[in-house]
């Protein structure tokens, strides 16, 4: 019994559990209830099978974040080749966050192993399930959008918990320096954060300055060898700048929908914040005198190690993550300082106590209990669900929806070739079928069926006309059918096609590969707005060749 009690006690076990419940999860063909987006996940499967081939990311191709996830994504289906391919990206980010976490922990519990018990929990939870905070569609399915982004918050609670909790400065700060290079690769917003989380550190001497400098100095040594033999950090670099450079006029807007989307987290958090700035206002005051008198940086360290400066810090951090990540996990960042601020108010509760308290739990409940809802709903759906049938498309394909929602999907696919004449006139308007078609999950069912036919008429047409083509482009937002049917993918082409970001970076090398393709498919089901700014992009690249109707959702551009 005592043993049981010590393991079930131990955060080291818990983080072992976890690892066991992952390995079991990628071990097995499991399908899973599709999700909004889900078609973003071509981008990884893309991006791994060009990387197999050959291709590298920033140099042969356009990336819109760093290349870490895509490689530790590869290293899974390696060991797991029949994982679901949305499990095997979202749990990619384990292989380097977890030792990490654990080494955290491992230093946390000799202060107090309850506070390293509550580091734990929800890590657990967070790394377990591939679902964002924001809600783009009702019907419960796994989010196959926003994996980098979930990444870099994982990422970026751990660095805050190394901060927060780990009381070597030297060891926290060698850990701190790995997390934003892990952040650095992973997504650049994600490594802007971390870098002024690891500054507000060294301000407040958790971690040691002289580590940081040694280990920033080794690590600044592996970043030249990559820039020497390749040039990738250069051309990641230029890929950044190209994305900021789309992304300028933006940031107004995104900050208003952060503000609305998550107003019930930042409310309660600023609420709390200026809660426990009243109660501690003498204390803060002599501080700040200290500051304006002394002008030391001890004074300085002293006011921002506090954690009302912490909670509003991190705040601050999680709203600028969230300003170009919408929708993933950017306030667990509070969680770290949410301990510090429940070390200061420790059991029993005082009825001073009650107010704090209250506004801690609006602070951090809903993040939690919005994500474990909707995954606790997927799970319970699924056994009702009927299975998506695409079987070319191998472990990515294995999903399931509705069977009212496949009806609705197999109805969509009869109808939208019969009315091809509206959706190009909808398309010429700049308007959608539907506000959020992309993120609707018939849409994306149908997506997949139709994909799966055109993978299939296209076997039959290479048959029967004893011809195989060897260079296959299809200009979506995404590009399957290389990987699909095991063909050469094209250089120099984006992962995800996006007319208001990616669009951008097509020059004269780009418009050349694709006319050097053997067939080029062009999706009709349904003409958008979107894929008619992709076709006119690369339009240079589609004349002289023959038409061919491959299925009723695709025509084919062949080269004669």
């Amino acid at each position: 019994m005592n043993r049981l009690s010590s393991f079930l006690t131990s955060p080291l076990s818990w983080l072992g559990l976890l690892v066991l419940l992952v390995l079991a999860l990628l071990a097995m063909p499991l399908r899973l209830p599709i999700g909004p987006n889900y078609w973003d996940l071509y981008t990884y499967v893309d991006t791994a099978y060009r990387i197999k081939l050959g291709q590298i990311p920033h140099l042969d191709f356009f990336i819109p974040v760093g290349a870490l996830g895509y490689g530790l994504y590869i290293l899974v289906t390696k060991l797991f080749p029949a994982a679901h391919t949305l499990l095997a990206v979202h749990y990619a980010i384990l292989i380097v966050a977890l030792p990490v976490m654990a080494l955290i922990v491992t230093q946390a519990q000799k202060r107090s192993r309850i506070e390293a018990m509550a580091l734990v929990l929800p890590f657990m939870l967070f790394a377990l399930v591939p679902i964002n905070s924001l809600e783009l569609y009702p019907s419960p399915g796994f989010d196959g959008y926003g994996n980098y982004n979930r990444h870099a918050a994982l990422l970026l609670y751990i660095l805050a918990a190394n901060v927060l909790f780990v009381g070597n400065r030297h060891l926290a700060a060698l850990i701190g320096v790995a997390l934003l290079v892990m952040l650095f690769f992973i997504k650049i917003t994600g490594f802007a954060v971390g870098s002024l989380l690891f500054l507000h550190a060294l301000l407040t001497r958790r971690i040691a300055l002289r580590s940081s400098a040694l280990a920033l100095a080794s690590v600044s040594m592996i970043l030249l060898w990559l820039e020497w033999q390749p040039g990738l950090i250069t051309a990641y670099i230029v890929d950044i700048i190209t994305l900021v450079s789309l992304n300028s006029g933006s940031l107004l807007p995104r900050i208003l929908t952060v503000l609305s989307v998550k107003f019930d987290v930042i409310a309660a958090a600023v609420a709390l914040i200026m809660l426990l700035i009243w109660q501690s206002r003498y204390s803060l005051l002599e501080k700040l005198r200290s500051v304006l008198a002394a002008r030391s940086f001890a004074s300085v360290t002293a006011l921002l190690d506090t954690t009302p400066v912490w909670l509003a810090s991190l705040l601050l951090l999680g709203s600028i993550f969230e300003t170009q990540n919408t929708g993933s996990h950017e306030f667990i960042l509070l969680w770290p300082a949410i301990l510090l601020l429940l070390r200061d108010h420790p059991l029993p509760w005082q009825r001073r106590d009650a107010l704090v308290l209250g506004l801690v739990a609006m602070t951090v409940l809903p993040t939690p209990i919005g994500i474990a809802h909707r995954a606790i709903r997927a799970m319970a759906s699924a056994p009702t669900y009927e299975a998506v049938n695409v079987p070319l498309l191998g472990p990515v394909g294995r999903v399931s929806a509705k069977a009212d929602i496949m009806r609705q999907s197999r109805a969509m696919l009869a109808h939208y070739p019969t009315a091809r004449t509206a959706y190009e006139n909808m398309a010429q308007r700049g308007v959608l079928p539907s506000y959020i078609l992309f993120s609707e999950i018939d849409f994306q069912v149908s997506w997949l069926i139709a994909i799966e036919e055109a993978a299939e008429a296209l076997l039959a047409y290479e048959k029967e006309n004893k011809r195989r083509f060897a260079r296959i482009v299809t200009l979506d937002f995404v590009d399957p059918l290389p990987v699909i049917l095991e063909r050469q993918p094209l250089k120099d082409l984006s992962i995800g096609n996006d007319p208001t970001r990616t669009l951008a970076t097509i020059g004269a090398r780009v418009i050349a590969e694709i006319a050097s393709a053997d067939a080029i498919l062009l999706p009709l089901c349904p003409v958008t707005e979107a894929r008619n700014a992709i076709a006119n992009a690369y339009a240079p690249s589609l004349t002289g060749r023959r038409l061919v109707a491959l299925t009723p959702c695709y025509t084919m551009l062949v080269k004669e």
